[in-house]
């Protein structure tokens, strides 16, 4: 298990950093609320995007991005609608970013990466 929680973190990071080059700023990562966790919270002009991010070794079980179920859909837009309260006049969106890579000495061997936009509503 330990092996699966560095690969999803080094995933996480490699996403951050994707999105700041695209010009999103990271308002929050690791957002917890009693029943569910948004991976990475960025905003890009007024618009903030609820990133899912699923890092696998390999497509055996199918693309990274089939893992986020409606029932996981569910609980990330109750967590967003939670972060989202206080906000005034913002836009979200539901993003998923999945990646096959696998871990090196230097971090992640990134061998296919995906954003999707809008990825669920």
């Amino acid at each position: 298990m330990k092996h699966n929680k560095v690969l999803g973190d080094l995933g996480e990071e490699y996403v951050r950093k994707y999105l700041e080059k695209e010009g999103y700023k990271i308002l929050r990562h690791n957002f917890k609320t009693s029943f569910a966790e948004i991976d990475i919270i960025a905003q890009k002009d007024e618009i903030i995007a609820f990133v899912e991010v699923k890092t696998r070794e390999n497509k055996e079980f199918g693309r990274p991005a089939e893992a986020v179920t409606k029932s996981k859909q569910r609980s990330i837009r109750n967590a967003a609608s939670v972060y989202i309260m206080n906000i005034d006049d913002k836009i979200g969106r539901f993003d998923v970013a999945e990646i096959i890579a696998t871990i090196n000495r230097d971090g992640l061997d990134v061998l296919d990466f995906n954003y999707i936009e809008n990825a669920f509503y």
